[in-house]
């Protein structure tokens, strides 16, 4: 684990604060400068994050999607949190630290993927500070493939829900810190599990329309009710992509299409999503597998120095989990509810295509 890497080294330096990068990051010139002078603001500030931009972002379309996806939790979130006066994370990379608060909660622990996550939420719930420098800016890469964003997404999943079980009961029952931050840093590291959640939904809709009378499926979509959510589903399919658009500063109709690729890349992962939280919870051991950075990213994922193959768990589970809901919407057109039904097509089309892609 990375953890061990890191507290082997804050056991064998010297220094008053810790930067930690990741290998090809590049900071910026004036980096530790804008970085290091928080501390002299607030001695009890344990943590700076950087803001991560990437080298590669033009690279493809996924590159694209990829980094914007990023830039909405690292940047916009991270930025909101911050002022908001609400818990901070720290991404592992990009990030400087106050020797005295690491030593204070014991440093770096390896019992959970996310040891980025772990450090700065045992430091804040101990009553240190965390703070994000947008003006504090280092380089980085993105995945430039989606077998690789599927091997580092799949810690930011895992990860987050790992801390979540380690965490929950510090946090709720520490009286220093109030109800709305306990509240939303709970949801936080909750978060991953919205994939689940949109996966039973998915599920659940079909099974509906597949059981239940005609009759009953239509009276429901043209009551008060089904109105109701069909416009709260709409708005919530929309609102992410609003925040988008404002990420992107859209000027340009040509821009447009890296909101289709990030639609597709999320809607891949209500099942690659579900798929990591139920690995998490019926494995007992979760490996800690190193992202390959652009130039080792042609042919696999990068573990040490040797590769890991593709995982084809994650094509059958695609197109086995595709070819079922097609196969269910047949039958449900079959019952003449087809035009009730179209919303269930992207799901299983988009599953399909990222099976082809990677």
């Amino acid at each position: 684990y990375k953890a061990g890497a890191l507290q082997e080294a804050l056991e064998n330096s010297k220094g008053e604060f810790i930067l930690v990068l990741d290998a090809g990051s590049i900071p910026s010139k004036d980096f530790l400068k804008k970085a290091i002078k928080h501390f002299y603001r607030d001695g009890k500030i344990a943590f700076v994050q950087g803001r991560l931009k990437y080298k590669n972002d033009s690279e493809s379309w996924i590159t694209k999607a990829v980094s914007i996806i990023y830039e909405f939790y690292r940047v916009f979130t991270q930025s909101s949190l911050y002022k908001g006066g609400l818990f901070v994370a720290s991404v592992g990379n990009a990030v400087v630290y106050r020797r005295s608060a690491l030593e204070a909660v014991g440093g770096w622990s390896w019992d959970t993927l996310a040891e980025d996550l772990d450090i700065s939420y045992r430091l804040q719930i101990d009553g240190w500070i965390g703070v994000f420098a947008e003006d504090a800016v280092c380089r980085d890469d993105v995945p430039s493939s989606l077998q690789v964003f599927r091997t580092q997404y799949n810690r930011h999943i895992k990860g987050p829900i790992q801390n979540f079980k380690k965490h929950i009961v510090p946090l709720l029952s520490n009286p220093r810190i109030t109800i709305f931050r306990k509240v939303e840093a709970a949801l936080q590291l909750s978060a991953p599990l919205a994939f689940l959640v949109g996966q039973i939904s998915l599920l659940a809709g079909v099974l509906f329309h597949l059981l239940a009378p005609p009759e009953d499926v239509m009276y429901l979509w043209q009551s008060p009710v089904g109105v109701f959510l069909s416009i709260f589903f709409t708005l919530s399919f929309i609102a992410p992509f609003v925040v988008y658009i404002r990420i992107l500063r859209i000027d340009r109709l040509n821009k447009l299409r890296y909101l289709a690729a990030i639609g597709f890349i999320l809607t891949d992962y209500l099942l690659m999503g579900t798929k990591s939280i139920v690995e998490l919870l019926f494995k007992r051991k979760n490996v800690w597998v190193r992202t390959a950075k652009t130039a080792a990213q042609k042919g696999g994922v990068e573990r040490g120095s040797n590769f890991i193959e593709k995982d084809y768990s994650d094509t059958f589970l695609r197109v086995f989990s595709s070819l079922t809901m097609l196969a269910l919407i047949l039958v449900i057109a079959e019952k003449g509810l087809i035009a009730y039904s179209l919303g269930f097509l992207l799901p299983p089309l988009c599953w399909l295509t990222s099976t082809i892609i990677e």
